[in-house]
């Protein structure tokens, strides 16, 4: 299975059609071809967009376009987040190449992974970063740290060809690892049993407690078999609190 099968490009609230005709552009440069857009602000199908994809247009007749970026990873297993802001959890932040090497490995063990953009005027926004298990930086100057998204597009994607070394991984691995719909089942699970049991005025407390059950399963990186288990515990746990 080569890349082109496994790693989607997400665009976040884009609010202008060259942006996404040139970000097309810069995917079908290297090869890529899933595209998906959660709330897009612009018609993907637009006059500018068309001319700007340059004969990509094919990529933005084939985007998939999703309400937000919860619901635009749910079948992805591995998230980078490309942003130029530091946030002040923990999560762990690459450099791009670094990424694009980590991305390279985990398509060799048959992992789905998406590099996400944010919008153009405003990036990620925290809570968007939240969902995703890397921060990914492209080194700039300090003045001018905010590329233009496509231009962002097209580092990100020619790292991630250079780091194939222009072959197709080969698949090594039969360990599935857990989609992003599945870790938001077990939080689920989880919020409801912290809700139980923690009282309502220590809310904040306890949005911060799913908060960090949500990046230590994006650093544990846990298998379907993991979570199958995991959330048959709860409901263990469950199930004995109420006897």
């Amino acid at each position: 299975m080569s890349i082109h099968a496994q790693v989607s490009i997400i665009l976040v609230g884009t609010s202008h059609p060259g942006n996404l005709g040139a970000s097309a552009r810069a995917m079908a440069n290297m090869g890529l071809v899933k595209l998906a857009l959660a709330n897009p602000r612009c018609n993907p199908l637009d006059e500018t967009a068309i001319t700007r994809a340059s004969g990509a247009d094919h990529i933005l007749r084939d985007a998939q376009i999703f309400p937000d970026l919860a619901t635009a990873i749910t079948n992805d297993q591995l998230v980078y987040a490309f942003t130029a802001r530091r946030r002040g959890m923990s999560h762990q932040i690459l450099d791009v190449r670094t990424a694009c090497v980590d991305a390279v490995t985990q398509i060799s063990n048959g992992v789905r992974l998406a590099f996400v953009f944010g919008p153009e005027n405003t990036g990620l926004s925290n809570r968007e970063t939240d969902l995703c298990d890397h921060l990914v930086e492209i080194p700039s100057e300090n003045l001018h740290a905010s590329l233009n998204l496509a231009a962002a597009v097209q580092v990100a994607s020619y790292e991630l060809r250079m780091s194939t070394s222009g072959t197709n991984p080969v698949i090594n691995s039969t360990r599935e690892l857990a989609s992003k719909f599945e870790h938001q089942q077990l939080l689920a699970q989880l919020e409801q049993i912290v809700k139980q049991e923690c009282p309502p005025r220590h809310s904040g407390l306890r949005n911060r407690m799913l908060k960090r059950m949500a990046l230590l399963l994006a650093r544990a990186k846990p298998d379907k078999a993991d979570l199958r288990m995991l959330r048959g515990m709860l409901k263990l746990v469950t199930k004995l609190s109420k006897n």
